[in-house]
């Protein structure tokens, strides 16, 4: 009986430590080209949902899962992906997005009024 009881805890410590062991804390720094630090960047972790956005200093600080994905996003900006694997501490220099641009009309029709 008590070989049972000292197996059963052993089980359920053993099950404990692998639960928690699947969750780490990533922390870092998010800048722009410039070296500038990049206040209110979008952080997602796909796998596990958590979301945070970074201080007035670009820093950020989110728990992951084992082996998550990383989006960082940010207006005007490339959206960045970044698998986590091994690394506790990822830092980021964002480049400006290709694709925004914005149509600007050249060319207004004018009415002239005509005096009779």
């Amino acid at each position: 009986m008590k070989s049972l009881k000292l197996i059963s805890s052993a089980i359920t410590m053993l099950v404990c430590f692998v639960t928690f062991a699947q969750k780490r804390i990533i922390s870092g720094t998010v800048l722009d080209e410039s070296s500038i630090p990049l206040p209110g960047v979008n952080i997602k972790a796909q796998r596990s949902e958590n979301k945070v956005k970074t201080d007035f200093d670009g820093n950020y600080i989110i728990k992951v899962k084992k082996n998550d994905t990383l989006v960082f996003s940010y207006a005007g900006l490339k959206t960045e992906t970044i698998t986590t694997e091994r690394k506790t501490n990822i830092n980021l220099k964002m480049v400006d997005s290709v694709d925004f641009q914005i149509p600007v009309p050249c060319y207004y029709p004018i009415k002239r009024i005509l005096k009779q």
